[in-house]
């Protein structure tokens, strides 16, 4: 009785043979294991962290509960004179620093940076070091969205003071947003 009421039960859900009850046997099996890996796999979370891993350098990276990732070391490049970005520069951050060129500070001619077309989401973070000026410029008919500036117009430093600092994202086709701001920053026009 107790083998035909199990036959019974197997035809009912489509099992016909040994073989495809084998087959989901293993499966189950399977995910079961993975199961009690997940369950028992030790995994270091700081307080308010989501996620923490060491680097190999070391160093401790988080993503925080919040989607924040600390701890991971910018891409940066640093510059002696202006240049022209590109959207494969995305993300890094850019320092302009003339202390090894003889003659003092830059100009604010030779401290321009252009940025590329807006295209949704690029992101730059512009900084004077060594007290320079920095002037950055978008495309000509793109923006920067702040204070009254017009397509193309630059946004400068006012004073050549180490650490001014400026990060701008595109938020559309033509338009950079300010971001981030450190020191005073000026409408220098076309």
């Amino acid at each position: 009785m107790y083998s035909d009421g199990l036959a019974v039960r197997i035809r009912k859900y489509g099992f016909v043979n040994n073989k495809e009850i084998n087959k989901m046997t293993k499966k189950l099996s399977m995910l079961f294991a993975l199961f009690v890996c997940l369950l028992v796999t030790p995994v270091f979370a700081a307080e308010g962290d989501l996620f923490s891993v060491e680097a190999t350098d070391g160093n401790e990276v988080q993503i925080t509960s919040g989607g924040l990732l600390r701890g991971a070391k910018a891409d940066y490049e640093v510059f002696t004179t202006g240049d022209t970005l590109t959207s494969a520069e995305s993300g890094k951050v850019i320092i302009l620093d003339t202390s090894s060129v003889v003659g003092a500070p830059a100009s604010a001619a030779n401290a321009q940076f252009t940025l590329p077309d807006a295209e949704v989401g690029l992101r730059y973070t512009i900084i004077a070091g060594n007290g320079n000026y920095v002037r950055v410029r978008p495309q000509s008919g793109d923006r920067i969205a702040y204070v009254t500036l017009d397509a193309g117009d630059a946004i400068q430093s006012a004073g050549a003071v180490t650490a001014d600092s400026v990060t701008v994202v595109a938020g559309s086709s033509s338009k950079w947003y300010v971001e981030e701001m450190k020191g005073t920053w000026t409408d220098y026009g076309k």
